[in-house]
């Protein structure tokens, strides 16, 4: 079969025509939304960029003032669950003075926490605080938990030197239905419990501040849009 040349140029002609026929800015436009689309798909791969929140808050007490005391032989923990790994930044507990300033927060597993004497727990991670004021005092941190359930504890050790009875915890209005990220549980660890933790109603008031911890290929890829956008954008304006 013989094609005639006139025919094929006509085609080729016709095609470059009709590509001409689109104007630059809706050439530039359909390029944007395609370089959109990737920049979409990798913000939400990329939960590390969301905001630091409150991955554990049991509210504000409604009195500033009696509750529990914190002492080294009476120690308080909340229980709280992280959906996937997060870069914990703070915890602030809610104090009132007594004597001491010293006491230190331990996070521990949920595995055997209630069933393990508290000489036989292994925190993974101790957190040295001191108490500087009424209301909730916060110790800034660095560290990732990955998804799993764990008590966040307060305690006074024997170390940190007892400077009196310890500190108050108030706890009026606290339960597992306070704040904006409730305790799934609270537990107490004194002479009644016969060397363990044991699950008490008595709330109080602590918060856990994280934020999700980056995925490498999400952020590779937000990273690859950014620039590619940027590219783009120069092109067009010196393009007009």
């Amino acid at each position: 079969m013989i094609v005639s040349t006139h025919t094929c140029t006509a085609q080729t002609l016709a095609a470059r025509t009709s590509a001409a026929q689109i104007p630059k800015e809706s050439r530039m436009n359909m390029k944007t939304i395609s370089f959109g689309g990737t920049l979409l798909a990798a913000a939400l791969l990329a939960p590390s960029l969301a905001n630091a929140s409150l991955v554990l808050d049991t509210g504000t007490p409604t009195s500033t003032s009696g509750g529990l005391e914190l002492t080294q032989t009476g120690w308080y923990a909340a229980q709280f669950t992280l959906t996937s790994t997060e870069n914990i930044s703070s915890l602030s507990a809610y104090l009132a003075p007594l004597d001491s300033t010293a006491f230190q927060y331990d996070i521990y597993s949920s595995t055997g926490f209630l069933t393990t004497r508290t000489g036989s727990l292994s925190a993974l991670e101790t957190i040295s605080a001191n108490y500087t004021a009424p209301g909730y005092n916060t110790s800034n941190v660095n560290f990732n938990l990955g998804p799993g359930t764990y008590w966040l504890a307060l305690e006074i050790t024997s170390s940190a030197g007892r400077g009196g009875t310890g500190l108050d915890l108030p706890t009026a209005g606290i339960s597992t239905s306070s704040g904006s990220a409730p305790a799934q549980a609270f537990a107490f660890y004194g002479a009644s419990t016969e060397g363990e933790f044991a699950a008490t109603s008595s709330g109080i008031g602590v918060q856990i501040q994280a934020a999700p911890v980056p995925l490498p290929g999400a952020a590779w890829l937000l990273g690859s849009a950014l620039v590619g956008l940027g590219a783009l954008r120069r092109r067009g304006a010196r393009a007009a």
